[in-house]
């Protein structure tokens, strides 16, 4: 039996999930969406088109939300994370 490629076994998937690392997505330290990685929504959507379920699972709006707690010599904590990913907006957002 002939091995099944990466392209294959994506191509014959239901579902796929796609992880993108905060810090693809945005600086933390400036508070900026970065925005090079939207080019990758392409495939996203070819996905969603050849009909495959498509997961994203992301922790950019932690990372963009939390530069306001960047001067604390903690990590944040769980309610901080969720107030930071809350917070922000999407749109415009800067930490000044």
């Amino acid at each position: 039996m002939p091995a099944i490629t990466s392209a294959v076994r994506l191509l014959s998937a239901r579902r796929l999930i796609v992880k993108i690392g905060s810090a693809l997505i945005a600086d933390a330290h400036l508070g900026e969406v970065r925005g090079p990685w939207l080019e990758a929504l392409k495939d996203i959507v070819r996905f969603f088109k050849r009909g495959q379920q498509v997961i994203i699972v992301t922790s950019g709006a932690v990372a963009v939300g939390s530069c306001h707690y960047n001067h604390w010599d903690r990590p944040l904590r769980i309610e901080e994370k969720q107030t930071a990913a809350r917070d922000w907006s999407g749109s415009t957002y800067a930490c000044l």
